[in-house]
């Protein structure tokens, strides 16, 4: 059971078992929770011409999880497995209303292979998925599916408004986004009262705008002054350092 909506990530490979062994190993070390609970495994699953796949998935309540795929050799993903060897093959985000979501993915033009055909799983009724393309994700294949959860048993169970977004509506075309020099003369003039006095190396403080942008060591002058974009902002920032 993912922490959010961003459900997994789905690796291809060739060997299930081994694939597990080993991120059982990394795993332990960098993200322990994923082995709290029990893996859910499936050793026959089918999507389309793609028959006959094992998969398995680490399960983690506070992070996004590991999936894995072995296709059965013969398969469209088993050739391509073949082609270009073990990858990562899609990420997964899930919604309750996957085919309502898959109309305003096509409405914004972007690719979606199958023209964002809904598949239905015949043994999980409840989970419907489909795939946003790599011409549009700029790597692998988004897979956007039903919301599932854990109930420790090895399987996956409908988990409806579990990852159901409350904040205000959909958000513009892009996400705001704010330029380093904004930032800088922004936090510059926020400090600007509290640095009366101050001696050389003032601007490095707590809450500073070059402590915001190197908060591991202290920058050499040139550096934080290479970030700006014109010369009153430059000259602004070496006066201070």
């Amino acid at each position: 059971m993912p922490s959010g909506p961003f459900a997994h990530v789905c690796m291809v490979v060739r060997d299930l078992d081994q694939a597990i062994t080993d991120w059982t190993k990394i795993l332990r070390i960098l993200d322990p929770q994923s082995l709290e609970k029990p893996i859910v495994k499936y050793d026959e699953f089918s999507s389309g011409e793609d028959a006959g796949m094992r998969w398995a998935t680490f399960v983690n309540e506070y992070s996004t999880e590991i999936q894995f795929i072995q296709p059965a050799p013969g398969t469209p993903m088993g050739r391509r497995l073949d082609k270009v060897g073990e990858h990562v093959h899609h990420l997964c985000f899930t919604t309750d209303d996957v085919p309502a979501a898959m109309e305003k993915l096509k409405a914004e033009g972007l690719h979606l292979p199958g023209d964002g055909e809904t598949f239905n799983d015949p043994d999980m009724t409840w989970q419907k998925w489909s795939w946003v393309g790599n011409k549009s994700t700029h790597g692998c294949l988004i897979e956007v599916a039903s919301p599932y959860e854990s109930h420790d048993d090895g399987k996956w169970h409908h988990a409806p408004g579990k990852f159901a977004y409350k904040g205000p509506g959909e958000y513009p075309s892009h996400a705001k986004t704010v330029p380093v020099t904004a930032l800088l003369a922004r936090r510059t003039a926020e400090i600007q009262g509290r640095r009366a006095g101050a001696g050389r190396g003032s601007l490095w403080r707590s809450g500073s705008p070059a402590r915001a942008l190197f908060p591991w060591r202290r920058p050499e002058p040139q550096r934080l002054a290479r970030l700006c974009a014109n010369r009153g902002e430059q000259g602004l920032l070496r006066r201070h350092l």
